[in-house]
Parts: C-alpha cells; sequence; structure tokens
C-alpha cells in the first residue's frame, strides 16, 4: 500500500508540473509579441489567433534587412502565410514553417518560454548564390520576442512599411484608425530609435494634402521635408530627435511669398540640416549652431547634388563643386 500510494503521489507531481509547463508555455489568446534583433538588422510582430492555436497571417510579418551583393542594404518582409496554410502553435507553444518569396527562403522556428516572452530563430538563403559577392549573408538570427499588452506601444518592431533603417533607428509608414466614417484611415509616419525603442509620431502622409518625402536619419535624429496640398501651399523641412520627440520645425515656403520646395537634404548626426530649394533662382540653405543661412543661390544649382560627407558640405552649381562647413 505504501509503495502505491508514493508511485500515486509521484505521478501527481509530475501531472501537476506538466500542466504547469504545458499552460506557462501556450499562448493567450490574440496576443501579440514583438522584437527587434539584437544587431537591428531583423524585426519581428507576430499576433496570437483566437483560438491560440495558430499566428493571424495578414497581422503577422517578419522583415529583415539584407546586404545586396555589395550594393546598399535592403529590405524585404516576410507575411506568414495565409488563411488556407495557417501557421499552427502546437501545445506546447512551438510552431515552424518554411516561407518561400521571389528568391527567398526563409525558415523560421518558435517556441513560448512563457506567456509573455516567445524565442524565435530563423535563416533565410537567396538563390543562386555568386561565390564572388557577398550575397549570401544568411547566418542563423535569434529574435526574444515579448507580449505587447493591448493599449502599449510595440516600440520599433510595429509593422509597417519601412521607409528608411540605419543601424541605430528606423522611419517607417502605419495606418490608423481616425474615428472619421468618411476618412476611417490614413498613413503615419514615425521614427524609432532602436536604443530607446520607443515610435515617435511624426506626421501624417496622407497625399495630395500633406506629402512627406526626402526621409534622412543620422544618429538620434530624422529629417524629412513636408509639402501642403496639390497646389504648393506651403513647405516644411523637419528634424526630430527620436530620444524625446522634440521637433525643429523650418519653415522653407509658402503660397505666395518666397521659397519652394525642397529638392534635396542631408542631415548630419548632429541635427544640423541642409537642403536645395527650387525657387527663383534656386538656393542651397543650412541650419546649424550658426543658425539658417543661405549657402549659395542661382539658376545653375544641380537639384540633386547635395553630399555631406563629415562636416563638409557640398553642391554643385553650373558644374563647378562647391562646399561649406556644417557645424
Amino acid at each position: 500500500m505504501r509503495g502505491k500510494a508514493l508511485r500515486a503521489g509521484a505521478l501527481a507531481v509530475v501531472f501537476l508540473i506538466w500542466v504547469s509547463v504545458a499552460s506557462a508555455a501556450r499562448p493567450a489568446a490574440k496576443a501579440r509579441y514583438a522584437g527587434v534583433a539584437g544587431d537591428h538588422t531583423s524585426w519581428t510582430d507576430l499576433r496570437v489567433s483566437s483560438d491560440r492555436r495558430g499566428l493571424e497571417a495578414r497581422r503577422s510579418s517578419i522583415e529583415l534587412v539584407y546586404a545586396d551583393c555589395g550594393h546598399p542594404e535592403r529590405r524585404t518582409v516576410f507575411r506568414l502565410g495565409s488563411r488556407r496554410k495557417p501557421v499552427r502553435v502546437s501545445r506546447r507553444g512551438r510552431f515552424r514553417f518554411v516561407r518561400r518569396k521571389h528568391k527567398f527562403t526563409l525558415r523560421v522556428s518558435g517556441r513560448l518560454k512563457t506567456k509573455d516572452v516567445l524565442g524565435l530563430s530563423f535563416r533565410y538563403r537567396r538563390s543562386p548564390v555568386r561565390g564572388s559577392h557577398p550575397c549570401d549573408d544568411s547566418g542563423l538570427r535569434r529574435l526574444t520576442l515579448e507580449r505587447v499588452r493591448r493599449g502599449h506601444p510595440v516600440g520599433c518592431a510595429e509593422v509597417g512599411h519601412t521607409l528608411l533603417w540605419t543601424p541605430e533607428a528606423r522611419a517607417f509608414h502605419r495606418i490608423v484608425p481616425t474615428g472619421d466614417v468618411e476618412v476611417p484611415t490614413t498613413p503615419v509616419a514615425y521614427g524609432c530609435l532602436f536604443s530607446r525603442d520607443r515610435a515617435v509620431r511624426l506626421d501624417e502622409d496622407f497625399d495630395p494634402d500633406s506629402d512627406l518625402r526626402l526621409f534622412r536619419l543620422a544618429g538620434p535624429y530624422v529629417g524629412y521635408v513636408q509639402d501642403f496640398c496639390p497646389m504648393g501651399c506651403g513647405w516644411n523641412v523637419y528634424v526630430v530627435d527620436l530620444r524625446n520627440g522634440k521637433k525643429l520645425t523650418i519653415n522653407i515656403g509658402s503660397e505666395g511669398y518666397k521659397g519652394g520646395p525642397a529638392t534635396d537634404l542631408v542631415l548630419a548626426p548632429s541635427g544640423s540640416v541642409a537642403w536645395i530649394l527650387d525657387a527663383t533662382p534656386n538656393q542651397v540653405e543650412a541650419q546649424d549652431l550658426s543658425g539658417r543661412r543661405v549657402l549659395d543661390s542661382g539658376e545653375g544649382i544641380a537639384l540633386k547634388s547635395l553630399e555631406l560627407h563629415g562636416s563638409t558640405l557640398t553642391w554643385v552649381n553650373s558644374g563647378v563643386v562647391h562646399s561649406a562647413s556644417l557645424h
């Protein structure tokens, strides 16, 4: 009797441990898990279905930055599938799937460590791989995703259309509900500093009423241009500090006054900015520690010739390269 009691007690303990582990490993219904890789070259936003058996295909994605055979880095987004081929999550909180997109093959595996923490690993491969170019950077990547509570910010892993990326920050578009019956949603631009992991709202990008363009990232700052209304009601240059959301607004022209749209923009890691103005005549202007100033003026200024190397700013006027210091 004593042996049977001991065995029964041991079985009960094992059962309780199994139940606690199993319950801790299963995702919560409609839970959201998001995170950014340690090297800031990929970010993920996953949504759990209401029955906890799978991941929502349309609202989940993995985005990665990859080397483009020696050219500037590019980005691609992998959606998790379709309703016909959903990603299933086992009772132990594990899932595995393969996705193919154009020349990419993505292999993903994930495991719920707790209801609030999800471990994700993936590797991708492009084919064909050229031996003479750095096209194959398909090493294993690991991410730790944390559960995002409803009403809380997601941070830099937010699903959206990435406009620009650097190892320090990301700028992206996201569709936001407005509460207006006639215009229920609007695209909004955000910037996010990876070290802060907090997305900063920039402006609405609802063309033609408000067109955002020429996004630039440097250090903790994002710079961009905004054009108001299709007939040219006004033009602004903005510099936003992604550490605190502080915005510098520079009016570069409005209807009935001097000025015009910017055709080129450069941004320094210090937050100093310079642009070329499409006006009569064209102008090169800057805003830095010396204040706002006109650096050059003339019809011969090439509208997209602005470059910044360190603190040296260069542009082309009538075929001749001019330069100035951006402090």
